[in-house]
């Protein structure tokens, strides 16, 4: 795959959208899974040179030993944690509509996952350990011969002209502190990477046409010099499609919205003689699930993914809906009345008692 930067938008799922725990391969998965064309994760190197998936510079253990939120006066740095630690540990609770606690995430699976889904690689370096973190990263881009569909983006230009010494291919990205307006000095580091990208780092929370015209003169250079703009990051449709019309070439998407709508989850229930089984639409992703019933309704429980190729983990749940907005319908081969809702638990199909066979969407 050869990502054409010309003439498409570059719509990259944000490494913490909210679908699983942050950097987790269940993240990657689901991200994958809407439709993104590029999956961005933020890579760290450990205590004994090996790659895992990370945006902090450490993690916070709860009372159960699973990673939980930061706290920068109780935390363990990458730096002094091995591989085979990390590798144990769980995230926390906060999470548990998956059905199963995440894990720690290698960097080789994280390419993995691009790779067998066809997304762009978008790997974020977090500055520890220069260069034999960057070496180790390409050994693995190379491993996987995604170097032409891969960009790597840093806050220090440093570490992209380390990139650079292994590779004229790989688009470089600069990004801009939080809320700083763009310059023609980031422009200038830019301009001698031939490939290099400028990311202005915006929350969605805060007012991005305003710092957009204070780097007016900024993006106005970064345009006469063939720079591409990209934006980290964006939370909504609105800021993205005005983006889009000042010119804007690329995002870093925080939260599910347009163009992401797809149909994500396809199947249908069959009844026959008031027993209701599971069973997938040819063409869909393969997906099993736990039915109870009553004489009228049908509960639809633990929903998981059984070998579609999407699946990092063949038994992926996908019980995360209440994470993310979406509509539910059903329609019958009858055309017969059916509903369908979802309480946070369960899908409850209302087939009105009758035979026959009910067709479930879930869009998102």
């Amino acid at each position: 795959m050869h990502f054409n930067f010309d003439k498409e938008i570059m719509n990259t799922a944000y490494s913490q959208i909210g679908l699983a725990p942050i950097n987790t391969a269940e993240h990657f998965q689901l991200a994958a899974h809407l439709g993104f064309n590029a999956l961005k994760g933020d890579v760290r190197i450990t205590k004994d040179n090996r790659l895992v998936m990370c945006h902090d510079a450490g993690i916070t253990l709860d009372e159960n030993g699973r990673i939980c939120k930061l706290d920068k006066n109780n935390r363990k740095l990458f730096v002094d944690l091995t591989y085979d630690y990390l590798k144990t540990l769980e995230y926390a609770a906060e999470y548990d509509a998956m059905g199963h606690y995440a894990k720690v995430c290698d960097f080789d699976t994280y390419v993995r996952i691009c790779k067998e889904n066809g997304k762009l690689v978008y790997i974020t370096l977090r500055n520890n350990k220069i260069p034999e973190l960057v070496r180790d990263v390409m050994k693995t881009v190379r491993k996987y011969h995604v170097e032409e569909s891969c960009v790597i983006n840093s806050f220090t230009i440093e570490t992209l002209r380390e990139v650079r010494k292994y590779s004229d291919a790989i688009p470089l990205s600069q990004v801009i502190l939080h809320r700083a307006p763009l310059t023609r000095e980031v422009v200038d580091n830019v301009i001698p990477f031939k490939n290099g990208i400028v990311t202005m780092f915006i929350y969605p929370e805060s007012d991005p046409m305003k710092y957009w015209e204070e780097s007016r003169d900024g993006i106005e250079y970064a345009k006469a010099n063939n720079v591409p703009i990209h934006m980290a990051q964006v939370g909504s449709y609105k800021d993205y499609c005005e983006m889009i019309r000042r010119g804007v070439t690329g995002f870093h998407i925080t939260r599910a919205f347009l163009p992401y709508t797809r149909t994500d989850i396809q199947f249908a229930i069959r009844v026959e003689d008031g027993k209701a089984s599971f069973e997938n639409i040819l063409g869909s992703d393969r997906m099993a699930a736990d039915i109870e019933q009553t004489d009228s309704e049908i509960y639809i429980r633990n929903i998981c993914n059984v070998g579609s190729g999407y699946g990092y983990d063949d038994a992926l749940p996908l019980l995360w809906l209440n994470k993310l907005p979406f509509n539910l319908s059903a329609n019958c081969a009858d055309n017969r009345n059916c509903s369908i809702t979802f309480d946070g638990k369960a899908l409850r199909l209302d087939t009105n008692g009758r035979d026959g066979m009910y067709y479930i969407n879930v869009n998102i």
